[in-house]
Order: structure tokens, then C-alpha cells, then sequence
């Protein structure tokens, strides 16, 4: 949002709250769990910091996220 990839007539906080209000979305917190797989993920997998916490995040609560949806090495695939 920042960059303007997205414009939004609205404060973050309302958009945040709009979303978890449409039942679609789960907000989970940052777990010592996370933070520990996140440092310990591959280079590979996101360089980002943010982006490994996210990564980390979705392997933990076992969540598909775009390239982590089927790594057998990271989570089981179905």
C-alpha cells in the first residue's frame, strides 16, 4: 500500500478489521515456534525477513502460501 501497488480509501486499521470481520481470514501472532523456523529456513525458501516470518507462519499452522504449498521437505503435501 505504501509503494501504491494498492490504493485503498481507508486507514490500515479499518482494512485489517474489515477483513478479519468477513469470517474469510484468521489472524495468528508471531509464536516463539515461528520465530524460531523463521531463522532457521533456508536461504532459499525467502531471503526477506518479513517474507520467512510469513513463510514460517504458514508451515507452522500448516496454511498453503504460493511456493510452500508443495515442499516435502518443509511440510507434508497431501
Amino acid at each position: 500500500m505504501k509503494i501504491k501497488r494498492l490504493v485503498i480509501e481507508a486507514p490500515f486499521s479499518r482494512l485489517i478489521e474489515l477483513i478479519l470481520n468477513s469470517g474469510n481470514y484468521n489472524l495468528k501472532g508471531i509464536s516463539p515456534d515461528v520465530v524460531g523456523l523463521a531463522v532457521n529456513l533456508p536461504e532459499k525458501i525467502n531471503p526477506d525477513p518479513a517474507g520467512r516470518i510469513i513463510s514460517a507462519t504458514s508451515i507452522m499452522y500448516m496454511a498453503p502460501f504460493g511456493h510452500l504449498r508443495c515442499q516435502p521437505v518443509l511440510v507434508k503435501c497431501g
